[in-house]
């Protein structure tokens, strides 16, 4: 690729902070983002927004020049246009004053100048297409099944085992509980799951060391009433009340429409949420063998339990996987992902 570039890659994770937006109130880097995007057609637009996808910035790493993927996100209401960068996790955000009064920051400079050099690049990109790009795979977005990322995977007779129980478990409707009812349910779960940090807990005490720590209490006189239990549960205030074990699932109460217990997995973020996951079979099946009619999401956590669900490479959609392109990941991993292929603008 010739191209010399004048950005390095470590001064521009400096200036784009992952995880958050650099937020900045400029209308020359406005004006100046606009213009790059201008030369391409958009590749998504609605009322409400604008995006330009498959542009690149050239930078220097390692002593060779690398293009890093980004977007171009306008917001057709206020006039604000965003350089979004999903491999850095990261957002340049530059909004429009109206009165042409500009905020002062002390990267202005640089920040003009990431603009400048993904100019400077769109001759190159529309002479060579995919020819002027070198996007190495530790910044690459794909996709890759559990199954090659885990440690641990559970075969597929013993997945259609728990299905054949969870399918087969008694189902019966519970028209009202006390808050008791729930605290002694929840302690089904928490043995199961967590027998060493149970031992010698009472149910509520249980509650008290699993459940988020922003759980809401309880504003029930009575733990054994339950009319006041449930006037309580249609106040709709119960909060994170029922997030009863942090990080690994939700346990809801009997109500309408199904008067039934629903255990709800917590989202399944990364490659790392193993033990969760696990964690989480074991309270299904000790609902199970304890008789309680409940529901439960069973299929998302056997597909990752199994190996069948994808992760997000890099960064996307949940579960992510974070790839290191490592000489082990290389031989174990590299060959199972699906990489997103590079693609260029449709130029004006």
């Amino acid at each position: 690729m010739v191209f010399k570039a004048r950005l390095d890659y470590g001064d521009l994770g400096y200036l784009l902070k992952g995880w958050q937006a650099t937020d900045i109130m400029n209308n020359q880097l406005n004006d100046r983002l606009r213009e790059l995007a201008n030369q391409a057609e958009p590749s998504f637009e609605d009322e409400y927004d604008r995006v330009w996808q498959d542009f690149y910035l050239p930078v220097e790493r390692d002593s060779q020049v690398i293009t890093i993927p980004f977007r171009i996100d306008e917001y057709l209401g206020n006039g604000n246009i965003s350089a979004v960068f999903p491999s850095q996790a990261s957002i340049l955000c530059l909004r429009r004053e109206t009165n042409d009064d500009c905020e002062h920051n002390q990267f202005i400079d640089e920040y003009k100048a990431i603009i400048d050099e993904a100019i400077s690049f769109v001759p190159l990109l529309k002479e060579k297409g995919e020819e002027a790009l070198n996007v190495p795979f530790d910044i690459r977005l794909g996709k890759v099944k559990a199954k090659y990322v885990l440690e641990d995977t559970i075969p597929e007779e013993e997945r259609e085992e728990i299905l054949k129980r969870y399918e087969e478990r008694e189902y019966r409707t519970i028209s009202k509980i006390s808050l008791a009812d729930y605290f002694r349910t929840a302690a089904i779960c928490y043995r199961a799951a967590f027998p060493k940090g149970t031992k010698g807990l009472s149910p509520t005490e249980m509650y008290d060391r699993f459940a988020h720590s922003n759980h809401r209490i309880f504003p029930i006189d009575n733990p054994t009433n339950e009319s006041e239990f449930d006037e309580w549960l249609k106040s709709g205030r119960p909060g994170h009340a029922f997030w009863f074990a942090f990080r690994t699932a939700h346990l809801y109460p009997p109500s309408n429409p199904k008067q039934v217990y629903r255990l709800s997995s917590s989202e399944l973020r990364r490659s790392d949420n193993l033990e969760q996951a696990q964690s989480y079979l074991k309270m299904v099946s000790a609902l199970i063998d304890a008789r309680i009619p409940f529901e439960a999401d069973l299929d998302e956590v056997l597909d990752y339990l199994s190996g069948e669900t994808e992760f997000s490479v890099k960064i996307g959609e949940r579960p992510i996987y974070h790839y290191e392109d490592t000489p082990e990941n290389r031989i174990k991993i590299f060959p199972h992902i699906k990489w997103d292929p590079l693609k260029i603008p449709k130029w004006k």
